[in-house]
């Protein structure tokens, strides 16, 4: 465990004021955000589905390395035919080996309902690549963050910087006290 590369969980603390104690801190400590152009209005959202419904501002879902964006339905081929062939993926998610496009673009429709989930897809945010997944269930204001890296995007830091984006979104936007990772 390095505590300057792997995040565990981040708990919110109760008020404002800054954490003395070593080892916890807010999810963006230090850095800073960028500011890109007004993402367009995802369907969902603009009929009132879930969490999307608020408006998330996604400019500030990103750190000028990688960028959180909503998922839509042309990208469930991509998250398919990644999770389905990619051996480390299949053996830390429970992603099936058999998971088709339309699963997944079912998967998306099905999220932007869910009150109690949020899911992001992980991009470059110079060049827009996919690079991975990051989601979370929550109940009782301890959510449940789960995420998976392509392979040609692991070891560049990709997966921290996804977190710390996502964890402080999650703390702000639904207030939640506990993220607990898998």
């Amino acid at each position: 465990f390095r505590p300057e590369a792997d995040v565990v969980a981040w708990a919110r603390p109760s008020c404002d004021e800054p954490l003395p104690e070593p080892g916890r801190r807010r999810a963006l400590a230090g850095d800073q955000l960028t500011a890109d152009a007004d993402p367009p209005e995802h369907p969902a959202a603009a009929a009132g589905g879930g969490w999307q419904a608020s408006r998330m501002d996604e400019r500030r879902l990103s750190d000028g390395v990688v960028r959180l964006r909503r998922w839509q339905p042309p990208d469930a081929g991509w998250y398919a035919e990644t999770a389905a062939v990619d051996p480390l993926i299949q053996r830390f998610t429970s992603e099936s080996p058999t998971v088709t496009a339309e699963q997944v673009r079912a998967a998306i429709a099905d999220l932007a309902g869910r009150p109690n989930a949020a899911g992001f897809l992980i991009c470059d945010a110079g060049t827009g690549a996919r690079l991975g997944n990051i989601a979370l269930d929550h109940q009782d204001r301890i959510g449940h963050v789960s995420y998976w890296l392509a392979a040609d995007a692991r070891g560049r830091g990709a997966a921290t910087r996804a977190l710390r984006l996502f964890a402080d979104w999650a703390f702000e936007s639904l207030d939640l006290t506990e993220l607990r990772l898998w």
